[in-house]
Formats: structure tokens, sequence, C-alpha cells
């Protein structure tokens, strides 16, 4: 399963969580992202971290190495000389490009960026 259907679930997961949860006719944006002081639901937002956690675990490592195939292949296409030097740097760009998606690369402070735990 790819990283981005993992995410699609997660979301769908949460709208359909929030939407079973909420008994008002009408329905904003906001009433699907998670609120701090609104969640009263102890058991509800432990199931949504540890949710969050087990996707980060897997979305992370998946997009790390994509991206790190991806630096590769491009490597790849030069010449023998030039390409040590290529993969070397590729390595530096992967490590980068990866933090700055992921700051931390940590499951759990991901989740928390986006508000899933708390």
């Amino acid at each position: 399963m790819t990283p981005i259907t993992q995410l699609g679930f997660l979301l769908l997961f949460l709208v359909t969580a929030n939407s079973s949860r909420q008994k008002t006719e009408s329905k904003t944006l906001h009433d699907y992202v998670p609120d701090k002081d609104k969640d009263d639901d102890k058991g509800g937002q432990q199931l949504k971290c540890f949710i969050c956690t087990r996707l980060m675990k897997r979305v992370i490592p998946s997009i790390s190495q994509k991206i790190h195939k991806k630096l590769d292949s491009a490597c790849y296409t030069l010449k023998p000389p030039w390409r040590i030097s290529c993969i070397k740097y590729a390595i530096k760009l992967r490590d980068f490009l990866v933090d700055c998606i992921f700051p931390g690369r940590s499951p759990r402070k991901m989740c928390k960026m986006i508000q899933m735990c708390y």
C-alpha cells in the first residue's frame, strides 16, 4: 500500500470517526480537525494517536526509500567517474529532504504536529 493511500485511509477514518460522534446537521471543515479542548473522548483520542503513529512508522521509511531510489537512479545515468560523487551528494540531499518533510523523523512528533496526538 502506498504512503498516499495509507494517509488517505487515515483521513477517511478520522472523518468517519468525527462524523459519527457529532450530531449537528451543519458541519464545516473545522469540525473535522481535532481540537484539544473539545475532545473529551480520551479513548477516541488515544485510538487516533495510535493509528497515526502506526501509519507514520510505515510512511516515513517508505517515503525516505522512494527518495533514495529516485536520487540513485538519477546518479546512475551519469558516467562512472561522476557517479560516485553524485551518490555521495545524493545521500546528503536525501537526508536533508527527509528532514524537511519529516522534521525529527519521530512518528509521535509528526502526529503531534498534525494534532493527532497531544
